[in-house]
């Protein structure tokens, strides 16, 4: 299991401060642990998430200045918030987690392997999820779920989430008919500029009815029949 050490910081310390120091602030809670304002080096957490991601276990050893022994504790990795411009972590939770009960957490998709439907330039394969949601104990959490998508080899043919096999212990929770990825048929230029060419609107001639016209009484109405238009008065 992979291990990350942090320290205890003061509660209403500056975070730019912290930030500025190259530390990345963050908060330890979970089952019987109060919250807890920690700070890890912004390249320690960096190189841990790239390892577990938010579905793997972390051995974290928590320390302040005065503890003689650092106290562990077995966490998951949530809610990484990320600076829009450059993309370096701002904050994060550490979820302390009890081993012998289970959890429900979304867990990415890895695809591999290749539609051969796109090889050969008929049609193109369209990912519609990108992450499941299981249920585990801890321990047995993946940290991604592998598809392989050279089975779909055919125009309109769709994976479910029936299809796949999990490992032992672990039950998939997100909607088994869901679509994981289909294929489907390219669209031609014709096919997009007809899709992009707005419909031609006919403004046929309107006879209005009711109003009082040359040689016609008000309350007078125009009806036509085969013998042409007639008159008649109500």
């Amino acid at each position: 299991m992979r291990e990350l050490k942090v320290v205890i910081r003061e509660a209403g310390h500056r975070l730019a401060t912290l930030r500025n120091a190259g530390q990345v602030p963050a908060v330890l809670y979970g089952p019987d642990v109060p919250a807890t304002p920690v700070s890890v080096p912004y390249g320690e957490f960096e190189r841990a998430f790239a390892e577990v991601g938010e579905s793997s276990l972390l051995r974290l050893e928590v320390s302040d200045d005065t503890a003689q022994r650092a106290r562990p504790y077995v966490v998951l990795i949530r809610d990484v918030q990320r600076d829009p411009v450059r993309n370096t972590p701002v904050h994060f939770d550490f979820h302390a987690v009890r081993l012998n009960e289970a959890l429900r957490i979304a867990v990415p998709i890895r695809f591999h392997g290749a539609s051969s439907v796109e090889s050969r330039g008929e049609g193109v394969l369209v990912k519609e999820l990108h992450e499941l949601e299981v249920e585990a104990l801890p321990e047995k959490l993946p940290h991604e779920i592998d598809v392989d998508i050279s089975g779909l080899a055919s125009l309109n043919q769709v994976l479910h989430v029936s299809s796949l096999s999990m490992p032992e212990g672990v039950r998939v929770v997100t909607d088994s008919d869901a679509i994981i990825a289909r294929t489907e048929a390219l669209i031609s230029e014709a096919e997009i500029e007809a899709l992009e060419t707005p419909p031609e609107e006919t403004v046929g001639e309107v006879e209005v009815v009711g109003k009082k016209g040359e040689g016609q009484e008000e309350g007078e109405q125009t009806v036509s029949g085969e013998e042409g238009a007639e008159t008649k008065s109500e």
